[in-house]
């Protein structure tokens, strides 16, 4: 299954009409893709979810969203949201819990990526400007290859103590 980042952006977050941007990069993280909705854009989309492409987004939510609205495809499965995956990663760092015991806390793609730097990932910068599509989507790429390389130094850490 091939990789993307994704992201579809809206003229309006709250009640979004039409689409202002989609970018596109391959899991090797070259830009493919840089344009706004039109017929070509459309069909490229559309022929990667026929093809069960995988979307890797911070706002997964969002982009279900968008993929619904805008190219009628309901519950498209194929997405890593990152912002689902750092709640969790953060709410246990935090000790935060909801009543129902979810550890879900939903934040920013700034203060996950503060949470990296302080970690010693190197980060350039942390501000992300929403509004500003690219600025998202390079800040998530650069959180997947934080979360993903924590996740693996965790887990040897864990093999050499003998938890695994």
């Amino acid at each position: 299954m091939k990789k993307y980042f994704l992201i579809i952006q809206p003229d309006n977050f709250k009640k979004p009409e039409r689409v202002e941007r989609i970018i596109i990069f391959n899991e090797d993280k070259d830009l493919i893709f840089d344009c706004e909705l039109t017929r070509i854009s459309y069909m490229y989309v559309k022929k990667l979810m026929v093809e069960n492409a995988l979307f890797i987004t911070y706002n997964g939510e969002l982009l279900k969203n968008m993929l619904w609205q805008f190219f009628g495809f309901c519950e498209y499965k194929n997405i890593i949201d990152l912002m689902e995956n750092f709640a969790v990663i953060y709410g246990k760092y935090k000790d935060w819990e909801t009543e129902e015991g979810s550890l879900y806390i939903w934040q920013k793609l700034e203060t996950a990526l503060n949470y990296y730097k302080d970690r010693g990932y190197k980060i350039p910068n942390c501000k992300i400007n929403i509004y500003e599509p690219l600025d998202v989507i390079s800040g998530t790429i650069i959180l997947y290859d934080c979360i993903k390389d924590y996740e693996e130094k965790q887990l040897q850490k864990e093999i050499r103590k003998g938890v695994i």
